[in-house]
């Protein structure tokens, strides 16, 4: 298997001394597998997340401030649970 890799890794295979060689070639392919696993692991979970509102999206790319942006979103969001019609403690038994 070793004159294998010598001969994958473009050394001859009468060389004997080609570890240096196959040494490289695991590292290379321990450094992809690597980089694979960093773009394929977070996938499902940034497809799982729901998607931002088209203002939202127009606002980050004209380069506004995210904090900006952020506080905004926070705003009306608590300006949307405060215009509910239904009290959220109606079920309190006081």
């Amino acid at each position: 298997s070793l004159r294998v890799l010598c001969w994958l890794v473009g050394k001859s295979r009468r060389t004997r001394n080609c570890g240096g060689a196959v040494i490289g070639v695991i590292i290379i392919a321990a450094c992809l597998g690597v980089i694979a696993l960093i773009v394929i692991a977070p996938w499902r979970r940034v497809r799982d997340e729901p998607p931002l509102d088209e203002t939202t999206q127009t606002r980050l790319l004209l380069g506004e401030d995210v904090d900006q942006i952020a506080a905004d979103a926070d705003a009306a969001e608590a300006q949307a649970l405060a215009d509910l019609p239904i009290p959220l403690d109606r079920h309190r038994t006081d």
